[in-house]
């Protein structure tokens, strides 16, 4: 599947890429939304993802071309617009046929789930990490800390998103994550779910200033009952907001 990012920033292009690889997409992108617009059959994206910061003039003329020959449910067109974003412009997006409109910095865990569950909406696809991602809510009361095999520290910070198979995880001092290398066996872990500590041994999958780990050897039982906690959101949020204030 494959998405067609207009924008000028590469490193947009980059965080699309970490987060939509997994799902099998294939991010193409055009500096130049005119020749986007010329090649756009020869492209033949299922997605198209705008930057109206980096062209504020050509999101409308492209949308408009877009959906004169492709529907809403052929190519996904998403907006990114910026914070200072009229209200008057998001309304013409919607009469031109915008899917969603989405912040364009993408560097907040839940925009990009947001945008992945657009995309999902409306396309089949089909995610290669086999289960579903979550990003923690305070109420929700994830935490991870390990011990690192070298220096033996005890690494702490925030769970950026987790799902039944691993985590993404940023330290508080980017510095205690040195040395934690792609497919290192990191044997100390803890793992909060509410009341709840798991200890088990994690994989490293990824290192880039924030820690991507696997759940390694998870047994089907445990699994199960971090995916039940994970799915059982919902309700810790509606008995959150039912909570009397004092």
């Amino acid at each position: 599947m494959k998405v067609l990012l207009i924008s000028e920033r590469q490193d947009l292009r980059g965080q699309l890429n970490l987060h939509f690889k997994p799902l099998g997409l294939a991010v193409i992108q055009y500096w130049n939304p005119i020749k986007a617009m010329d090649n756009l059959d020869e492209i033949d994206p299922d997605v198209v993802i705008f930057s109206a910061r980096d062209f504020p003039r050509h999101w409308k003329p492209f949308l408009t071309f877009l959906r004169n020959h492709r529907t809403r449910y052929a190519t996904v067109f998403i907006l990114l617009r910026p914070p200072d974003f009229p209200f008057e412009e998001a309304s013409k997006a919607q009469h031109l046929g915008v899917n969603s409109l989405a912040d364009d910095g993408l560097t907040n865990p839940a925009d990009v789930n947001r945008l992945r569950d657009v995309i999902m909406r409306y396309k089949e696809v089909r995610d290669q990490r086999r289960s579903r991602r979550y990003v923690p809510q305070p109420e929700d009361r994830i935490e991870f800390v390990f011990s690192h095999p070298q220096t033996l520290q005890f690494v702490t910070g925030s769970v950026e998103d987790i799902s039944a198979l691993g985590l993404r995880f940023t330290p508080h001092r980017e510095h205690l994550i040195e040395g934690v290398d792609t497919d290192l066996l990191i044997s100390h872990c803890s793992l909060r779910l509410g009341d709840t500590i798991l200890n088990l041994p994690c994989k490293v999958v990824r290192n880039d200033g924030k820690l991507s780990v696997s759940f390694d050897s998870l047994d089907r039982d445990l699994q199960e009952s971090i995916e039940w906690y994970l799915s059982d959101h919902p309700k810790r949020e509606l008995g959150l907001a039912g909570t009397p204030e004092a």
